[in-house]
């Protein structure tokens, strides 16, 4: 089953919306678990680590995902390369 990681900015009716839907679905929330106010990167981190899908509404969170992801694939361009 998908495990969603729930951020603390997501409208908590889309949630409740999914678990009507599907209520066997697996979520943490986010500041339920100890991430509040976590920044961005560790979140991510953290959310990958445990197999965690993040869920969020904050454009700064997914912008940061995607340079973390651009970043990697840069050095292993490079590292290839060398």
């Amino acid at each position: 089953m998908l495990r969603l990681l729930i951020d603390e900015n997501l409208n908590q009716r889309i949630l409740r919306g999914l678990r009507l839907v599907v209520p066997e679905l697996e979520c943490v929330v986010a500041q339920n678990a100890g991430f509040k106010a976590v920044p961005d990167p560790q979140l991510l981190a953290s959310g990958g680590e445990q197999a965690l899908v993040l869920v969020t509404h904050d454009v700064n969170t997914a912008q940061t995902r995607l340079q973390t992801r651009e970043s990697r694939s840069a050095h292993a361009r490079r590292d290839h390369h060398s």
